[in-house]
């Protein structure tokens, strides 16, 4: 499809393009002429700029735009670099409409504004029906977004949006039909918009993206809000869009001083009244965010006295109960013993109760064998016979039981007698006993009294007169005497002497009762001296056993110390020698011999898990560079994998294109010439390397006329007259026989003798194209120089070569990247091996967690000692305390005795 308006020679109004860093291409036309033509587009106009979207990551960035058979355009493509395109042109060469036609039309679906200065009505009729024969004629207007690829899928793929319009106009109705698209799929790559160039209709279109990606002339609405959603996260653009009519209004410069402001604020979004109390309510409660403040910082300071105060609270607690603890795990120990003894005896009881068990087993065997013959004997004629004698049994018995009664008459008479002279003999015993009685106390009293240093003395005991009993006085008894008084009368000692003793008795009890509570004291103080030597004995022997415990726990901590810096030692050779084995620079040193080992043990376990962290991170660098390097080398496998299969499936190569052509859709030169036979092969070498930097060896040819052209605005070369030293002298058509309908021989003949050969048209005033047999070439102003070897492209027999020459690169070429990816796979494993060394390592790094148990039992017995010290020096001080008290009792009850 041609480029341009239709009747519109553009000459050299075709303007630069901002995409194009590099040489652009040009058409060369039937007198040498040339023009530059830019990124497939043959627009032109003074200045203007559609709007950019900055290019950021994550963000949407201007990239394609489209204008196909509407107004003067057949099927047009702009690209944007950056997001950015400029135009130049002279007045009237449509820069205006163009823009018109794409931003913001197609943002906001409205057609009533797409003329920028609002002077003109039916647009789009105009566009599509005016200057046209067609009845229904249908253009599309799109434009293509791409987001960079590091906000791409998995960081490789850029994501495009396509969004446009289609117009259908009826010019037997005057009807102007639109319908809008929103899609992924980019036209000209994956999405044809033209087949056979005819535009596809609105059904056509539908069903080739889908129901869901169509939006007739009645959904522009919802067309909108899918834009917005895909490309501004939903956000209103209203205002900005707004704007965007008001600066492209050509009379926006009339009054910009005065009324650009207003058209800026009016574009900026409005703030709400709550919008703007809420950012004023911090400025007010400022004060009293202050007074919080120091109301807090006070509280902080005394949180902190508090905090230090329960610090000491909190390490005395501790300590007791970690003491606490290390009894509650000795009498753990304790019971254990004691459960372990009392499984033993459990043991031995149910051997005991089985034993038992079988005894009680066997006795009632026996019972029952003892009961059936028990039962036989009953049943026995000897025992019927010894039933008879019950009956004399019974009279023996009631005789018996006469006899057993008298008896028991005649022992009650027995017992009154005894007990009458019991009580006779009671009597006299009595009256004797208290005659003797008293003898020994009034003795008893009178050694007293002399023992107490009492003056008074006691009575002596009276006399008793005797009279004798009759004899025979009870039956079957000898007589005996008992002494009475003869007048019977009861004897009493002197009353008056009594109550002298009984006097100064009473006035020694008082003297004694005071000596007594003087020794009281004394034995008190005694009790509590031998209360504070026993205390004393205690906390001398919870001392040796403090003192012995802690040298117990500082020898366990210093064994526990060097076992742990061998460990230390250990790991830290292992490491030297893998990071020495792996290539990689030594850790910083780290000093396991410091003294204070126990003490900086955490600092010393940092420091050699970041050396054991810094070498893995070495490894995971290297791992992760040589994923990246597998990812890059199986790409690099894929393009040479793809690229044998192509050219197995190829028979003559592909004609080189230069960057800046498109992909051909026809039959180019160079498979349509050969080289004159006798042409010499440095010669064939120069002149392909000539056609083929001017980009003639690609140029396709065209279907009918003389000339060939590179589609989408590529070189065009046009017949227009043969030349003294034509290229069809050093080269001939020769059309294979499937393009023998397509290809106009004479044409193309045509175009050959129209390019020079000759070296000296190459520094002309002409713009004729030139090709040397040396390389050299002119189209237009472009002129330049190209060498190759041999030829590869130009004719059945070097083409053929060259395919042959290029699947021997190719299957070179994959196998060098099949061995690549290899070494980096066995290189990636060797790392992965080595990290798994170094994660072992750090797993393997030898824990404090025993020293520090150690250290803290340490800790614990040393407080414990402590605790142990000073309560023998308050033992001390109580026993001291304790003798000074008896001592001074002692003197006192001595003082006191002796004084009484």
């Amino acid at each position: 499809m041609s480029s341009g308006w239709p009747g519109r020679n553009f000459g050299r109004d075709i303007e630069d393009h901002a995409v194009a860093s590099r040489a652009a291409p040009v058409i060369v036309h039937s007198d040498g002429a040339v023009s530059p033509v830019v990124g497939g587009t043959h627009a032109s106009g003074d200045e203007a700029s559609l709007p950019t979207l900055a290019a950021m990551p994550a963000r949407w960035v201007l990239h394609r735009a489209g204008i196909t058979n509407v107004y003067q355009y057949a099927d047009e493509t702009l690209h944007f670099a950056g997001g950015r395109l400029l135009l130049r042109g002279v007045n009237g060469s449509g820069k205006s409409t163009a823009m018109n036609m794409l931003l913001p039309f197609l943002l906001d679906a409205d057609a009533r504004r797409i003329d920028a200065a609002g002077e003109q009505s039916r647009v789009l009729r105009s566009w599509m029906l005016s200057g046209r024969d067609e009845r229904q004629p249908v253009g599309y207007l799109w434009v293509e977004l791409r987001r960079p690829s590091d906000a791409g899928e998995g960081g490789h793929t850029d994501e495009h949006l396509v969004f446009g319009c289609s117009i259908r106009a009826n010019r037997s109705t005057d009807r102007i039909t639109t319908w809008w698209f929103v899609t992924p799929r980019r036209p000209g790559v994956d999405l044809a918009l033209v087949e056979g160039r005819v535009p596809l209709s609105a059904d056509a279109l539908r069903a080739e993206l889908g129901a869901g990606a169509l939006f007739t002339q009645d959904q522009r609405s919802a067309y909108r809000a899918e834009v917005r959603n895909r490309l501004y996260g939903g956000a209103d653009i209203e205002q900005h869009v707004r704007l965007l009519h008001v600066v492209r209004s050509p009379r926006v410069g009339d009054r910009i001083d005065v009324d650009l402001p207003r058209y800026l604020e009016d574009a900026l979004p409005q703030l709400s009244e709550a919008a703007l109390e809420d950012a004023a309510q911090p400025l007010e409660d400022l004060e009293e965010h202050r007074r919080n403040v120091e109301d807090l910082r006070r509280t902080a300071a005394a949180l902190d006295a508090l905090e230090a105060v329960f610090r000491g609270y909190a390490r005395s607690e501790l300590r007791r109960r970690a003491g606490s603890a290390l009894d509650s795990l000795a009498e753990r120990a304790s019971l254990v013993r004691a459960e372990s003894s009392a499984r033993h005896a459990r043991e031995r009881a149910t051997a005991a109760l089985a034993t038992t068990e079988q005894a009680v087993t066997d006795l009632e065997r026996d019972e029952r064998r003892l009961s059936q013959e028990i039962a036989a004997l009953k049943a026995s004629e000897a025992y019927q016979q010894g039933a008879e004698l019950d009956d004399l049994r019974a009279h023996v018995r009631s005789l018996a039981d006469k006899v057993a009664a008298a008896r028991a008459r005649a022992a009650r008479r027995a017992e009154r007698r005894d007990e009458a002279r019991g009580a006779l003999r009671s009597a006299a015993d009595e009256a004797v006993g208290d005659q003797s009685a008293l003898t020994a106390e009034l003795s008893e009293l009178a050694a007293l009294v002399l023992s107490g240093g009492l003056s008074p003395r006691p009575p002596e005991a009276p006399a008793l007169a005797v009279r004798p009993l009759p004899a025979g006085a009870l039956p079957g008894e000898a007589p005996f005497a008992a002494e009475v008084p003869e007048d019977g009368s009861e004897v009493d000692v002197d009353p008056p002497a009594l109550g002298e003793v009984r006097a100064a008795a009473k006035v020694r009890v008082g003297d004694v009762v005071e000596v007594h509570e003087a020794l009281e004291v004394t034995d008190r103080a005694e009790r509590q001296l031998r209360s504070a030597e026993d205390a004393l004995q205690g906390a001398e022997r919870s001392l040796e056993a403090a003192l012995s415990a802690f040298h117990e726990a500082r020898a366990a901590l210093s064994a526990m110390a060097a076992r742990g810096r061998d460990d230390l030692r250990s790991w830290w050779e292992a490491l030297l020698l893998h990071c020495s084995s792996q290539g990689l620079a030594p850790p910083a040193p780290v000093d396991l011999e410091r003294a204070d080992l126990v003490d900086a043990r955490a600092e010393v376990s940092a420091a050699l898990a970041q050396a054991v962290d810094e070498a893995a991170d070495r490894h995971r660098q290297a791992q992760a560079q040589l994923a990246a390097q597998r990812d890059d080398r199986l790409a690099v496998l894929a393009e040479c994998r793809a690229r044998a299969a192509e050219l197995a499936a190829r028979t003559v190569p592909e004609p080189p294109a230069l960057a800046w052509q498109a992909a051909r859709a026809a039959p180019c030169l160079a498979d349509l010439v050969d080289f004159a036979p006798t042409l010499a092969p440095a010669a064939r070498a120069g002149l392909e390397a000539a056609l083929e930097a001017a980009g003639l060896l690609s140029a396709e040819v065209r279907a009918a006329g003389a000339g060939v052209e590179l589609g989408d605005g590529q070189l065009i070369v046009v017949g227009a007259g043969p030349v003294p030293e034509p290229l069809s002298a050093l080269l001939s058509v020769t059309i294979p026989d499937e393009l023998a309908g397509v290809v106009d021989r004479d044409g193309l003949a045509a175009v050959l003798d129209a390019v020079s050969t000759n070296a000296a048209d190459l520094h002309t005033d002409d713009e004729r194209t030139v090709v040397t047999t040396g390389g050299e070439f002119r189209t237009g102003a472009l002129r330049g120089r190209h060498a190759k070897t041999l030829a590869e492209h130009v004719g059945v027999t070097a083409r053929r070569a060259s395919l042959e020459r290029q699947r021997a690169e190719g299957a070179a070429q994959l196998a060098e990247a099949s061995a690549a990816l290899e070494a980096t796979e066995a290189s990636s494993a060797q790392v992965s091996a080595r990290l798994e060394e170094a994660l072992g390592l750090r797993r393997a790094l030898p824990r404090a967690d025993a020293l520090a148990d150690a250290a803290a039992r340490a800790r614990l017995r040393e407080a414990a000692l402590d605790d142990a010290r000073r309560q023998r020096r308050e033992r001390q001080d109580e026993r001291a305390a304790a003798d000074a008290a008896h001592s001074e009792a002692a003197d006192a009850s001595r003082r006191a005795a002796a004084t009484l």
